[in-house]
């Protein structure tokens, strides 16, 4: 994941540069997700390039918004924009899951029970929706991966459907386009990548 070597991992250690970690009974080094994020901060400090451990985004760099979807029907999706999310996130990004699809499967994947957790809102319906919405970041949930965040789906969403199906005749209401490019500009200086599960 580092791209370094077990001895000058093991020297960082000994020059008190990293903090210790959980070790197994053969005294091997147990590293979490935020561990290693601890370790990419303090190798690009030391480094003459700093992007190789730090990856994500520099000054002036664009919030890179990537949509996933399936257009064989079934299922599949999901999984792809949860899998390529921990990839990213364990390569040194800060990645968002942005669930649009009212099934909810990704938010179930990620640990999340949609009916339950989100029975009285919390889901990116409520960001999306086209009166008083509320901030994306709001919604937003941590997972068990550091540096993968989440914004829930939920069965609100296919509501959200049949007001976009009524939009042409009220041209009252803004664009989803529009929506959704609003609910990403309150969160897009905290993460690399959002990567968007689209509705079945």
């Amino acid at each position: 994941l580092l791209g370094i070597s077990l001895p000058h991992l093991r020297k960082q250690h000994f020059e008190g540069r990293v903090e210790e970690v959980d070790a197994d009974s053969r005294g091997r080094r147990q590293y979490s997700a935020a561990d290693i994020w601890k370790l990419r901060k303090v190798l690009a400090e030391g480094s003459r390039k700093p992007r190789q451990f730090l990856p994500g985004r520099e000054p002036g760099d664009r919030l890179q918004v990537l949509s996933v979807m399936n257009f064989t029907g079934g299922e599949g999706h999901a999984a792809i924009t949860l899998l390529l999310g921990q990839g990213l996130s364990l390569a040194g990004y800060r990645v968002l899951l942005i669930d649009l699809d009212a099934q909810a499967l990704l938010t179930s994947m990620c640990g999340f029970r949609p009916d339950v957790d989100f029975a009285f809102g919390g889901t990116c319906y409520d960001a999306l929706r086209f009166r008083n919405p509320v901030h994306l970041r709001d919604l937003i949930c941590n997972t068990s991966l550091h540096n993968l965040d989440l914004a829930p789906g939920g069965i609100m969403l296919s509501k959200l459907e049949m007001e976009l199906s009524g939009f042409p005749k009220t041209q009252a209401s803004p664009s989803f386009h529009l929506q959704i490019s609003a609910a990403l500009q309150t969160i897009e200086a905290e993460y690399d990548i959002v990567l968007m599960n689209c509705p079945s």
